[in-house]
This record gives C-alpha cells, sequence and structure tokens, in this order.
C-alpha cells in the first residue's frame, strides 16, 4: 500500500521536488519499511502513465549528550592493596536525552525514545589512537593513584542506528585517608650570568614525562609546578635574542690581547663568550665574526646562539680551557625526588661579550659610563657641486686610544672610494651605505702598546673618505658620528705605560669628530692620493702647502719616462691639480706622480685605466 502523504512540487525548470514528514519505521524482521509515492502524467490528449517511486528514512545523527560538568570520586582502598574507584558514563547524564530511534520504552511528547546507551573514555586515550571508534561496551572506567587529578573524558552516546557523539568534562580524583594519589613536585631554578645578574625571557625547555615551557621572569627564576613525581626529566634553556646585547670594539681589544697572550681571559665563561664561532677555542675567526657583528655586516653568530646556558653547579676541569671536556648545557633529572628539584639553576654567557656589559633583564640599564668625548679630526674645506675631494680622518694622541666603533653618517656627498691607513677594509662595514650611513669598528693590535710607548706623539691618518660633493656645503655639514647601526665610543688608557693591564674596561668615551679650521700658514706639507683612482679619464691630485710657493708636479711612467710637468704658483693651504689621460702621452697602468717645492717633495702612484 503506498504513502500519500507529502506534496510535489514544480520547480518550474523542468524539474519538481517532493517533500513531506514520514516516519522511522522498522518491520518484524528489523528492517526498514519502504515508503513510496506515485507520479502521474499525462498528455495532452489526456494519455497516462505513471511511476512509483520506493525510498528509506534512515537516522544519521546522533543524539547530543548534555553532560554534568565535572564529577569528584574519591579512591577507595580495594582487596588488592590498591586504591579505585569505578565511574560510570550514565553518571554524567546532566538531563535525559531523547531521539527517534532510542533504546527503551520512555518517551516524550514527540514520541520519541529516551536514550539509555552510553560510553566514557579519558581523553587522552581517544586523542592516542587515530583509529578510535566507541563501544557502547564501555560504559565505565576504573580510576586509580595512576590518574591525574583533574582527569578529563569523553562521554558518548548511541542511538539504534549506531549514530554516536560526545561530550567533553572531567573526573577529580581524590583519594581517602588509607589512599594516596599519583603525587608531583615542582622543578625550577634561577638563570644569571658569572656577575650574578638575572637573565629575563628565558625560554626554558622541560621534556621527558611532559614537555613544556616557559619564560624566566626578570628575577631570572622559572618554575614547573605540576612535575610527576620519580618521572626524568631534562631542562634545557634557550635564547638566541639580540646578539649586538653587549658586544662592543672593546671586546675585540679583551679577545685580540687573549689571543696574543697579553693579557689572558681569566675565566672559562669569558672564554666561552670569546669562542663566537663555536670551534672551542678561541682565535682571529671568532673576531673576525664578532667585528663583522658590530658593523652589520652580519646580524647574528652564524654558528652560534646569542646567549648559552652551562649547569650552575658544573665545576671545569681545566680553569684555563673550558673545552677539555664537554660542558652541560641542560640539566637531566631521573627518579624525580618527593622534593621535586628546586635548584636547577644556570649560568648565562652572552656570546661575543667578555667584559660583561650585556643588559640582561628590564632592571638593568644602559651600563656604559662615557668620560667625555674622544674625536677623530678632519680639515673643514668647502665643498663645491661636482668635486671630487679627498678627506684625511685623523687621531691625536694615538698612543692612549685602544680602539673605536660608531656610525659616520654621509650628507650632500658620494662615497667614491676610502682610502686605507690605520684602519684597514675589516674595519668598515658598507651595508647601508646607499642611506648614507658608514659602520666603523678599529682597535689596536695586541701588541701596539708595547711599541708605542717610544712614540711621539702626532696626528695619524686613520684613513680617507673619497668624496664627491652632490651640493655646495662645508664639510663639517656633510660628516658627522652618531649611533645609527653602531654605538659611537672610543677606549683609551690615561698613558701608554698604565696600559700593562687593561682589566675589565679602560676609559670609554663618547665619538664624535671635530673639524678645524682650513689649513693655514704653518700647517703640513702633504701629496693626497689622487680621486679617482684609478681613472679613466680625468682625476684629480691634491696636496697642502704650508705656506704659500711655487711647486711643480712631474707625472712619469714606471721606467722614470717623464709624460707630463705642471708648475704653478699655490696659496698656503688646500690646493688641487685636474689631470686627464690625454695629457700623459698614452701611458697606461701605474704611473707615479711627484710634488716638490722649494723645501719639500712628496711621491704617490696611481693607475690609468685604458
Amino acid at each position: 500500500e503506498l504513502d500519500v502523504v507529502g506534496n510535489i512540487t514544480d520547480n518550474g525548470d523542468g524539474t519538481y521536488s517532493f517533500d513531506g514528514t514520514f516516519p522511522i519505521i522498522t518491520s518484524a524482521m528489523g528492517d526498514n519499511v519502504v515508503h513510496a509515492f506515485r507520479v502521474l502524467f499525462e498528455d495532452g490528449c489526456g494519455n497516462q502513465t505513471s511511476e512509483i517511486i520506493e525510498f528509506d528514512v534512515i537516522d544519521c545523527k546522533a543524539p547530543a549528550p548534555i553532560c554534568i560538568n565535572g564529577l569528584t570520586v574519591t579512591l577507595m582502598p580495594q582487596d588488592e592493596g590498591d586504591c579505585a574507584m569505578v565511574v560510570w558514563a550514565a553518571d554524567f547524564e546532566g538531563s535525559p536525552i531523547y531521539d527517534c530511534s532510542g533504546q527503551g520504552p520512555e518517551t516524550n511528547d514527540l514520541g520519541q525514545s529516551r536514550v539509555h546507551s552510553y560510553a566514557i573514555y579519558r581523553t587522552i586515550d581517544v586523542e592516542a589512537d587515530p583509529d578510535f571508534v566507541p563501544d557502547p561496551a564501555d560504559n565505565s572506567i576504573l580510576l586509580t593513584q595512576e590518574d591525574e587529578e583533574s582527569t578529563v573524558v569523553f562521554v558518548y552516546t548511541f542511538d539504534e542506528e549506531g549514530n554516536y557523539t560526545f561530550c567533553e568534562t572531567y573526573v577529580l580524583v581524590q583519594g581517602d585517608t588509607n589512599c594516596e594519589l599519583q603525587s608531583t613536585g615542582t622543578i625550577g631554578g634561577v638563570i644569571m650570568t658569572e656577575d650574578n645578574e638575572t637573565i629575563e625571557g628565558v625560554e626554558v625547555n622541560l621534556s621527558g614525562s611532559e614537555n613544556t615551557s616557559v619564560l624566566t621572569e626578570s628575577d631570572g627564576s622559572y618554575s614547573f609546578l605540576n612535575a610527576t613525581i620519580g618521572a626524568d626529566y631534562s631542562v634545557t634553556p634557550y635564547l638566541n635574542a639580540d646578539p649586538l646585547n653587549g658586544v662592543t670594539t672593546f671586546d675585540l681589544i679583551k679577545i685580540s690581547r687573549h689571543v696574543l697572550n697579553v693579557e689572558p681571559l681569566d675565566n672559562p665563561y669569558k672564554m666561552i663568550a670569546a669562542d663566537a664561532n663555536r670551534s672551542n677555542s678561541i682565535t682571529t675567526l671568532d673576531m673576525i665574526q664578532i667585528r663583522r657583528l658590530i658593523l652589520n655586516i652580519i646580524t647574528e653568530f652564524p654558528n652560534n646562539t646569542s646567549w648559552r646556558f652551562i649547569d650552575s653547579e658544573y665545576e671545569f676541569a681545566d680553569m684555563d680551557n673550558p673545552w677539555l671536556e664537554e660542558f652541560p648545557e641542560l640539566i637531566n633529572v631521573n627518579n624525580l625526588p618527593d622534593i621535586g628539584l628546586p635548584g636547577a639553576d644556570f649560568v648565562g654567557v652572552k656570546i661575543g661579550d667578555v667584559n660583561g656589559t650585556a643588559q640582561s633583564n628590564a632592571l638593568v640599564g644602559d651600563d656604559r659610563n662615557l668620560e667625555g668625548v674622544f674625536h677623530l679630526q678632519a680639515e673643514d674645506i668647502e665643498l663645491k657641486t661636482g668635486n671630487t675631494y679627498t678627506v684625511a680622518i685623523t687621531c691625536e694622541n694615538l698612543s692612549q686610544l685602544k680602539g673605536f666603533q660608531g656610525t659616520l653618517q654621509l650628507k650632500g656627498v658620494e662615497l667614491l672610494d676610502i682610502e686605507y691607513g690605520e684602519a684597514t677594509a675589516e674595519n668598515f662595514g658598507l651595508r647601508f651605505m646607499e642611506q648614507g650611513y658608514l659602520t666603523m669598528s678599529w682597535n689596536q693590535p695586541g701588541e701596539a702598546h708595547i711599541v708605542a710607548i717610544n712614540r711621539d706623539v702626532r696626528e695619524d691618518v686613520f684613513f680617507s673618505l673619497v668624496i664627491k660633493a652632490k651640493d655646495d656645503r662645508m664639510l663639517h655639514e656633510a660628516l658627522s658620528i652618531n649611533d645609527r647601526y653602531t654605538m659611537a665610543e672610543s677606549y683609551k688608557v690615561p698613558s701608554v705605560l698604565s696600559d700593562i693591564s687593561l682589566g675589565e674596561r679602560a676609559e670609554t668615551s663618547a665619538l664624535g669628530i671635530e673639524f678645524t679650521t682650513s689649513i693655514a700658514e704653518g700647517s703640513a706639507f702633504e701629496l693626497y692620493q689622487n680621486s679617482p683612482n684609478p681613472f679613466l679619464e680625468t682625476t684629480l691630485i691634491g696636496f697642502n702647502l704650508p705656506q704659500a710657493s711655487e711647486a711643480l708636479i712631474t707625472i712619469s711612467d714606471a721606467s722614470g719616462r717623464v709624460l707630463h710637468i705642471s708648475k704653478g704658483e699655490y696659496s698656503a693651504g688646500y690646493n688641487a691639480v685636474q689631470v686627464t689621460k690625454s695629457l700623459l702621452q698614452g701611458a697606461s697602468g701605474v704611473v707615479s706622480y711627484t710634488l716638490r717645492t722649494d723645501r719639500y717633495t712628496a711621491t704617490r702612484q696611481m693607475i690609468v685605466v685604458e
């Protein structure tokens, strides 16, 4: 017999839809009864035909459980001597659940039967099994002393069709006076530098029976509160941030003196800090990496982290060689005792910082104590648009200067070349040159103080800048020193004789640049390197004269053949002569030029490009 309850709707596009409300009816054999509807078709002539379409009504959605939010269960002693208690899935039923294919005679106003089929599992067991399928037979779990104090569970409900879903809740597990629960302890400690300054922001990782991590507070402390007694753990700190923190050219001075055995670093932590490339040794390669970091050529140590951490209880086998045996950078604990592990402390080592100036927490300020300003020097000259100049950067009392660093800013000029003197290519960083910034880091060679004892105090050329003016301005408007990328500071000693031991810090001053007035009567005679060099068409030869006089410039090839002579009357101070390739009789390669006056002579070489 066909069901006739329902509606057929013309969708207007040549299709029809059929909808209605139909019960789930099961035969005595347990099969669903097939429903059907009849579709009648009639043409314009009154001819008719029909089709009977059968369909089943299937329940495919599980009843949603309503769970109590947590139960408390007290463990009780058992005959076997253990403590346990059973908890039933049905205990978590917050309110009756009904479904159109329920399991019992109880029905609601809609004719739906109450669901009585439940299952319960620990959440960790379900999540650990990717092929998990719940079973209505698992309607209880046995809780013991091994369970967590707060055990999370999944409670499942089922209907007659086998559909299921779950709710998540928990059990608070307690023991009576004769039952002890699985106990937990605390693993914690403090992370400090060798100078007992606490280190903030260290990521401390706990691995083993549980895996988690925390960050140290400003007081350097960390703690893991719920570590299981009797379990095995490893504690490993990690921090790889702000590698420039505490790293300056003064550290390079200290490391250089260690490498040359002039003044060795006095403890293993400083030696580890000096080992920038993590080679288990201290060499000039470490100094190269540190200087490249100071100059902002690199932004982190390629083979090292910014900080390393060593178990504070560790005693080095050889205080002069911390790498004689592998030092522990983690703390292991097997069978965690009842008191936990409250003293898992570490000593933090800031890589590159051998004099302990790194800021280790937010409560520590910048401890740079700058005593005045040490000035590099340059003659202040008037720059004209399009002209090229060679600017000598000099310094007084070089014998007392141990090193300096800073950021040289150039405005309104283009840097064409750097001519090296006391400073060489390794002392400069060109990464930000397009923005007009040149980073600098220089220090005396390790034995320079011994050689310098008998050196007269004089003015020495550190380096010369070959610049081209983009507009008219004075040199002091074009050059300045600041902290933009590399902090500007210098290091010196009161006198060379007091420099036998630098101690932790030399006298540290800010670094600046001062400009003297244009060279006048009585200033030095000097012949500068031509600019540009090498040159293809035109170059400029600059020179200084102590007083106005006649001067002769002679250009010769490598064999001594004179290619060009220029003679003229020149004023005291800076002068320049332009030389074109056409004046050199087709010569190319290395040629020399000589400046002569009635009292002075100087010669330099230049390169002519074919």
